[in-house]
């Protein structure tokens, strides 16, 4: 289920009760929004008793109260946290393992939203208040799996935003794909080639090529990897021209390959890493 990210420093003061409303009713069309684009829900770092709107109301309070008008029924099913869940140890190690660093105006956050969305290939949301602090567009900047990134997180705040040409260019991007919509490779998988280093690992590398040639998004294996025993993931790194390299995490050496597949651009890439993953990671 694709999910969106509270945007936490979209509540960095009370409001005042004459704002309350049309806060909410902002924030209410840009998570329905969200909802029509296939984000069923949105991830806050407390549960909504904790998202304060003025020193008395919680979001939680204020929707419970109007619990009969359809938008705030929509915040109250559509709520979800912490950001990252216990069972997604992926991106629990990637978050523990990894860096993050927001710079806003001179200085730095180090905020789990941003880190989550990222690792999710997600949108933030939040209020609409009047804070230089709330942008539309933020970067990330940090290391993952031994890779430095530089990213573009955006952050909805008015439901006419989704319109903006940088929004729909990522949204474009990095929506999920379907399956029938990835090419699969013209080649019987004898037919692949497969070309690694001889030396140290070869065999168990070999072994798990021919497997993967099974694949029909694998076009070849390309190379062997340096070896990286502190890698804890399958899936290593992923590139926009259909290169995905990968490491046997359950060799004490960690023995890797890089693999091209079938990946037009990287969210085909990512999906086809995502499906390797589960079906031949051990």
């Amino acid at each position: 289920m694709k999910e969106v990210f509270f945007n936490s420093l979209t509540q960095n003061a009370f409001m005042n009760n004459d704002e309350v409303k049309a806060v909410v009713d902002n924030y209410i069309a840009v998570v329905k929004h969200a909802a029509s684009l296939g984000y069923k829900k949105v991830c806050y770092d407390t549960p909504i008793d904790y998202i304060s709107l003025t020193k008395t109301e919680s979001l939680k309070s204020y929707c419970s109260k109007h619990s009969r008008e359809p938008g705030c029924m929509l915040l109250l099913t559509m709520q979800s946290y912490p950001y990252i869940k216990d069972d997604d140890k992926d991106k629990i190690e990637k978050y523990i393992d990894g860096k993050f660093c927001l710079q806003i105006n001179g200085k730095e956050y180090d905020d789990i939203c941003f880190a989550a969305a990222y690792l999710s290939n997600s949108f933030l949301v939040g209020f609409s208040l009047s804070d230089e602090a709330i942008k539309f567009k933020y970067t990330l900047k940090g290391k993952v799996c031994g890779e430095e990134f530089e990213e573009i997180l955006y952050c909805i705040v008015y439901e006419q935003q989704y319109g903006e040409n940088d929004f729909c260019k990522w949204f474009k991007e990095n929506d999920c794909v379907e399956e029938s919509s990835i090419s699969k490779s013209a080649k019987q998988p004898e037919e692949k080639k497969i070309v690694l280093r001889n030396d140290h690992g070869y065999d168990v590398l070999y072994e798990h090529a021919k497997k993967l040639r099974m694949s029909p998004y694998v076009e070849s294996i390309i190379n062997s990897m340096p070896f990286n025993p502190n890698a804890r993931h399958y899936i290593y790194r992923v590139k926009d021209n259909g290169i995905i390299e990968l490491v046997l995490t359950n060799t004490d050496c960690g023995y890797g390959m890089v693999v091209q597949t079938t990946g037009r651009n990287r969210k085909e890439t990512l999906w086809i890493a995502k499906k390797l993953k589960d079906e031949y990671a051990d």
